[in-house]
């Protein structure tokens, strides 16, 4: 609501910019009072509905690893960390309104697309997360399935490297 009310202020008459400046600035002391660390951290978790979570599926022609279909149901998004890291995890498409799929419209199978234009992006590789510079987390397909280990695949070096035996070991913001 803060960044709403900031972004949009230009436009506010002025009895209503104060007012939605004292509560933008309430909710942002609240935030850091909490231990909020950035302003990209002040997002509401939105859930994702299982015909959405089939969907995908369906469209990507395997199954999710248990763990990461189960945490996608709960927040769809978000970040995690992975060693001293801050990943922004992709989202999956959710079309149940306009504003879930204005928050969801980098997901991942338009990241794994992107990826895949990349030199020496694995084949068998789909994309769930990215640090903002290049880098992303993958799972990998085997067996008819993602497999439930989670890599890191380096741009620069296009080497692999697993983080994780499984999803839900890696630390959510």
């Amino acid at each position: 609501m803060w960044q709403k009310t900031l972004t949009n202020a230009s436009t506010l008459a002025p009895a209503k910019l104060v007012r939605n400046s004292v509560s933008a600035l309430r909710a942002y002391t609240a935030a850091r009072n909490a231990g909020v660390r950035s302003f990209k951290e002040i997002q509401l978790a939105f859930d994702l509905e299982e015909k959405y979570l089939a969907q995908f599926e369906l469209q990507l022609g395997f199954k999710l690893p248990s763990s990461y279909r189960a945490a996608m149901a709960i927040n769809n998004g978000g970040e995690l960390v992975v060693g001293e890291e801050d990943w922004q995890l992709f989202p999956i498409l959710d079309q149940s309104d306009r504003k879930r799929i204005a928050r969801t419209c980098n997901h991942v199978l338009r990241e794994t697309n992107e990826a895949r234009e990349w030199h020496d992006f694995p084949d068998n590789a789909v994309a769930i997360a990215s640090n903002g510079c290049g880098d992303l987390l993958i799972f990998l397909v085997a067996n008819e399935s993602l497999s439930s280990e989670v890599y890191e695949w380096s741009h620069e070096t296009r080497e692999l490297t697993m983080v994780s035996k499984d999803f839900s070991d890696l630390e959510r913001l």
